[in-house]
């Protein structure tokens, strides 16, 4: 996860250099299942904080964060992996990146061996078959 906004963006409205500045900058929101707001989640040197800023737009849904951001209606805390070509073009920058660490991953837990379902096991074995290799 990163914290990522235009260079256009950060020109007119400051480089946040502690988290505690994007209270003074426009987030974009995007909005769970559940109904609630996703509060971003950053941490440094054991220091965790979970930031509910103040939103101009909500979404529930990815691509419309990205094109907000993008766009530079605002700043917002999304996967790198989602926004690696903006990145790589300079189209986004990147912002407090000591405050975001690194994700270690997903995870898959199922209940036992005994009886795996063969959706479960086909799932489970794509998930081997596209892990990347481990250096």
């Amino acid at each position: 996860m990163l914290v990522v906004a235009t260079p256009e963006y950060l020109e007119r409205h400051g480089m946040p250099e502690h988290p505690r500045d994007l209270l003074s900058h426009q987030s974009i929101g995007m909005r769970m299942a559940h109904g609630g707001l996703y509060q971003w989640e950053l941490e440094r040197d054991g220091e965790r904080l979970q930031m509910d800023l103040p939103v101009r737009f909500i979404f529930n849904e990815m691509l419309a964060i990205k094109q907000a951001v993008v766009m530079g209606l605002g700043i917002d805390f999304i996967s790198e992996w989602f926004m690696q070509e903006e990145l790589v073009s300079g189209a986004l920058v990147p912002v407090l990146v000591p405050w975001c660490p690194s994700f270690g991953g997903l995870r898959l837990y199922y209940s036992g061996h005994r009886f795996v379902p063969a959706r479960l096991r086909a799932l489970i074995d794509l998930a081997h078959a596209l892990r990347p290799t481990v250096v």
